[in-house]
């Protein structure tokens, strides 16, 4: 009954087995809960509206869903923690929406949590009156109280590959975000044209500006560009050749036809 009372939900035998007068709530803190704990959430919590008892949960893992996977930490997310608990026989989620001061990205796994059933609001700081709220379950999340009471503790197996994990995770992302992208750098087609009459046309595969040999796919592309761009080249030179041709004739065929018109006009006066 006494556990019941805090929130713990432990297996008998478990309980059983400790020495007579121990604390088996102070014990349980540093235990796995998956190994003692009793079932104490509802059978399909997706569909319960809210939490029927005081129950003791333990945490699985802790994620702020509005900051990136690689930078949990960057300071330019807004704080919005998903923290993953469990009873010891099945997981579920819990939302923080106001701001639990007593949870953060270094809770370790393992830690316990009281989530309390009900929740007391006090309208005004002299009032003897409270309100009671009841702690809701929206869509199989739990809505995390901020009245949640963080009871700790330590499970060494779970804490060890915690840090592990922690450990790793860091590296790789400084390796990610130390990696430097190279240089960008603009597209100039009348250079790319100097540098391959520079280096005997396709025999050139000599970068002029690195010094290093370009492969055999990067040369057949860039020969292939070059004879696209000679042969527009070689369009556009000719389309201004002909129109220049039909200027030509446009303007001697207008002279003619004005030198006719002289002609005729002067035949009329002499008659």
């Amino acid at each position: 009954k006494m556990a019941l009372a805090v929130g713990w939900h432990l297996k008998q035998d478990w309980c059983q087995s400790l020495a007579p007068g121990s604390n088996a709530s102070a014990l349980a803190l540093n235990t796995d809960l998956r190994k003692i704990g009793e079932k104490s959430l509802p059978e399909n919590v997706a569909e319960a509206a809210t939490l029927e008892k005081d129950t003791v949960v333990q945490i699985v893992k802790i994620k702020n869903v509005s900051a990136p996977t690689v930078n949990q930490s960057s300071p330019h997310a807004p704080r919005m923690l998903r923290i993953q608990v469990t009873d010891g026989h099945q997981k579920f989620n819990a939302i923080e929406f106001s701001k639990v001061g007593s949870l953060s990205l270094d809770t370790p796994p393992g830690s316990k949590i009281l989530l309390p059933a009900a929740v007391s609001v006090r309208l005004f700081s002299d009032s003897p009156h409270c309100l009671q709220f009841q702690t809701e379950i929206y869509k199989g999340c739990i809505i995390l109280p901020t009245s949640l009471k963080f009871l700790g503790g330590l499970v060494p197996e779970i804490v060890e590959k915690w840090e592990v994990k922690r450990q790793f995770s860091g590296l790789t992302m400084n390796r990610h975000i130390n990696t430097e992208a190279p240089k960008f750098r603009q597209f100039n087609p009348s250079k790319r044209v100097e540098n391959n009459k520079g280096h005997g046309g396709d025999t050139g595969t000599i970068n002029r500006t690195t010094g290093q040999t370009r492969n055999q796919p990067n040369q057949k592309r860039e020969n292939k560009v070059l004879h696209e761009e000679a042969n527009t080249q070689h369009k556009m030179d000719k389309g201004k050749s002909q129109r220049k041709d039909r200027d030509k004739q446009a303007t001697k065929h207008i002279e003619k036809e004005h030198n006719k018109g002289h002609e005729r006009l002067g035949k009329s006066t002499v008659e």
